[in-house]
């Protein structure tokens, strides 16, 4: 089955309030914002190899109600109308689900735990969201960016680099080294870890590190260890889903895989381009806890019971018990959660400087990682919601 394009989708259907009419939403999946126009009822609508999506009229024009539909019969116009009437084995629902209400102001998807949906459509975060929560928001990201500009004082000139940047091919860590090296005179060290990368974040990767002239180091690990990884993790799932399961346990090995480097050459700074959201708050706001990175092993406790990985595999995790007593490790910090960050400006700059050659190779949906299609297919599938809504909600 052919995946839905997910950045863009076009969902149509009768405008009740304006006859002979068709109310289009243009819905971004990625932000989450979601654009409303009005067009005459179109005769015929071309065929394409993605997906359509139809938006129903529901009581509360603000819980609208969105269901996937994909071609599956021969190619040839038809009207929307006749499409929207076709029997369910003409189409299939990636949701899991053929609706699916959201909160009327953000979004959030009914079926997403603690969304909670009143009778009007609001979801329980915007009901409870009180005013001085963007204040208190506000005082803690100035105090977080108070303390990134100590910590970058502090690391500057002590030693050949000043800090290390993990390297993914996205538009957010392209821009933090640009924004490090041009903006703050800071030595950067890129690091890549290749597992899983894709053609148009190599070709990011690429064209960024030479349009900003910083060393890179790529680290290539066992691509057979990753592959049963990856298989005994999808196997055996958590209640989160395949999203949470695979995510908080490759994130770990490429954070680790920075910590070593870092540890290993004494780069004081592991600065990360994590957007404000990522990644979930239970395991790191702004910064990793020093004693999480001083302290604690990361090894999966659920791979060393499984008996599938030996004692060479489970050494990729990060384990700080591995290095000699007085042995400094870095800070691990954020500064997308210090500084005022806006997704949109970020994809507009990386373009405009011609670190990445356009806005699509600048997209998240293009430049992620290949395998998370397929998580999210499957918990789209098992839950009804895309797992990364409520990020964006």
């Amino acid at each position: 089955m052919t995946l839905p394009r997910m950045a863009g989708q076009n969902m149509a259907s009768h405008d009740p309030e304006h006859p002979g009419r068709w109310r289009r939403t243009t819905c971004n999946r990625i932000t989450g914002r979601a654009t409303r126009h009005f067009m005459d009822a179109p005769a015929a609508v071309p065929w394409q190899d993605e997906a359509y999506v139809r938006s129903q009229p529901c009581p509360d024009e603000g819980a609208s109600i969105f269901g996937f539909a994909r071609r599956t019969t021969p190619p040839g116009p038809a009207s929307i109308a006749e499409f929207l009437a076709r029997p369910g084995e003409d189409r299939c629902h990636p949701f899991g689900h053929e609706t699916m209400k959201a909160c009327r102001n953000c979004l959030l998807p009914e079926a997403a735990p603690g969304a909670d949906l009143d009778a009007s459509g609001l979801c329980r975060p915007c009901r409870e969201h009180q005013p001085a929560d963007r204040l208190r928001a506000e005082t803690l990201r100035q105090a977080r960016e108070a303390d990134l500009d100590g910590a970058i004082a502090a690391a500057r000139g002590t030693g050949a680099y000043d800090c290390l940047v993990p390297l993914s091919g996205g538009k957010d860590s392209v821009y933090l080294i640009h924004k490090l090296k041009n903006e703050l005179g800071l030595r950067v060290l890129a690091h890549t870890t290749d597992i899983d990368i894709g053609e148009v974040a190599w070709a990011n990767i690429r064209r960024a590190v030479d349009k900003l002239d910083v060393e890179h180091v790529v680290y290539r690990p066992s691509q057979d260890f990753y592959r049963r990884l990856f298989r005994w993790l999808l196997m055996n799932q958590e209640a989160r889903g395949a999203v949470h399961t695979i995510s908080y346990i490759y994130a770990p090995l490429f954070e680790g895989n920075a910590l070593k480097l870092a540890t290993d050459l004494g780069i004081p700074l592991v600065l990360a381009g994590y957007s404000p959201g990522q990644p979930v708050p239970e395991r790191m706001e702004y910064e990793f806890p020093r004693l999480a990175i001083s302290e604690v092993d990361w090894t999966p406790p659920e791979l060393q019971a499984s008996g599938e990985f030996g004692p060479e595999d489970l050494a990729r995790f990060w384990n700080p018990h591995r290095y000699p007593s007085g042995t400094r490790f870095p800070r691990y910090l954020a500064p997308y959660h210090a500084w005022k960050y806006d997704q949109d400006e970020v994809m507009k700059q990386v373009v405009r400087l011609g670190l990445i050659a356009s806005t699509k190779h600048a997209s998240p949906v293009f430049s992620n990682y290949p395998i998370n299609w397929l998580l999210m297919y499957s918990d789209l599938k098992n839950f009804g919601y895309n797992p990364y809504a409520p990020e964006f909600s």
